[in-house]
């Protein structure tokens, strides 16, 4: 509640909860995907090496790029993760904290008509 002019009023607004421990894609690169081009007549697809950034990967499961496959279009597409890379790691006091740990996954697009 809030006070105004030795009136009381109440204030309403719209919020969101953030779960800062939660699984999360911080960034990809490129952002758009060309997906296929046409090349004397004919349709090639492009596939293209994509790199996300993400927060909260569980670091300690000891895991290889080989471990990982990514799923792509709602299910369309399953990918291989060609490289994974972890750029940061919280300390022990950030397991509470949550959103230190950092990790740099990549993997080829998959070809796609367009």
């Amino acid at each position: 509640q809030a006070i105004s002019f030795g009136a009381r009023s109440s204030l309403s607004f719209e919020f969101d909860y953030f779960d800062g421990t939660a699984l999360r894609v911080l960034d990809m690169a490129p952002a758009m995907l060309p997906t296929s081009t046409v090349i004397y007549g004919r349709t090639v697809e492009l596939r293209t090496s994509v790199s996300l950034r993400v927060a909260n990967f569980p670091q300690h499961l000891g895991l290889a790029s080989s471990d990982l496959t990514l799923i792509l279009g709602g299910g369309a597409w399953e990918v291989p993760a060609t490289s994974l890379e972890h750029t940061a790691t919280c300390g022990a006091s950030g397991a509470v904290k949550g959103g230190c740990n950092r990790t740099t996954l990549t993997f080829e697009s998959p070809g796609a008509p367009s």
